[in-house]
């Protein structure tokens, strides 16, 4: 069955009642502060990842049909009060990424961006992390401690959450910084590559849905007037909003990296020479 066609398929029904949205990102580039920043506001509803086969609190096996979980959990029957409604999708979902093996695709969600592509109302807020070099440090943190998030206790069950809520080893403040982590150079090249290709990719497969930009670095440096622009693309009345989680990296790169100085010189001369540029 093609996107968008057959009986009970989320692209042919009738409108919802409320904008449907997608928050398009990648692996640690601030989706979850966003995300949760938005559902803060009382008229907004973002889901978590619906498409990771890597989460572990999926409430439906793997071989659940993309159809049915929009359906279901992407675009379902929402409160009258909700004005806007859509969930988290990472380029890359739902593939693999090399620097990354460990992450496992799922080949029967493939047709995912077809249907989102599909639906003319869809809007799509793209998150977008500009530093690469921090991104990729702070996924390798996070795979070594082993802590992806740092969910406030005090708002985390404010936050809608698929299936379980976050375990306690991912609720309360950021912990003491790792040691610093020695840096693959190889690895984190094709980790850059394969950012923007996942980027590009899936901005090509929905260039025809109307996309509001957003940078990861504008949204720390002007919280308030990104956020505002941000609900106004989903027309919803702009409030002030409040993130759920706290950044858990903050050390400069020369802490963090072990081996920064042949990190800098292996981006000399690269499209990314300007990440060598920053102040260790």
């Amino acid at each position: 069955m093609s996107a968008g066609t057959g009986e009970g398929d989320i692209v042919g029904r009738a409108a919802v009642g409320y904008v449907r949205f997608i928050l398009l990102s990648h692996l640690r580039s601030g989706t979850h502060f966003l995300r949760s920043s938005l559902e803060s506001h009382p008229e907004i509803v973002c889901q978590t990842e619906l498409f990771n086969s890597n989460a572990r609190t999926l409430p439906y096996p793997l071989s659940t049909p993309t159809a049915e979980i929009l359906d279901r959990w992407g675009f379902p029957p929402r409160p009258a009060g909700v004005r806007a409604s859509g969930f988290v999708i990472h380029a890359y979902h739902p593939g693999s990424l090399r620097a990354f093996p460990r992450l496992r695709p799922n080949p029967a969600w493939d047709d995912v961006w077809d249907r989102l592509a599909a639906m003319p109302d869809l809007r799509v807020v793209a998150l977008e992390r500009r530093d690469l070099l921090r991104r990729h440090l702070s996924q390798l943190v996070a795979d070594r401690t082993r802590r992806w998030h740092a969910w406030d206790p005090a708002r985390v069950d404010r936050v809608t959450h698929l299936g379980a809520p976050p375990p306690d080893d991912q609720v309360g403040a950021p912990r003491p910084a790792p040691e610093a982590i020695e840096v693959d150079v190889d690895r984190m090249l094709v980790d850059f590559e394969e950012v923007e290709a996942c980027r590009r990719r899936a901005r090509e497969r929905l260039a025809r849905r109307p996309t509001l930009e957003v940078a990861y670095e504008e949204l720390c440096a002007d919280y308030g007037a990104v956020c505002a622009r941000v609900q106004a693309f989903l027309g919803v009345e702009p409030r002030g909003l409040t993130p759920a989680l706290a950044k858990l990296e903050r050390r400069p790169l020369a802490d963090a990296i072990a081996n920064w100085r042949d990190v800098r010189e292996r981006l000399r001369g690269t499209r990314w020479a300007g990440l060598a540029d920053q102040d260790g």
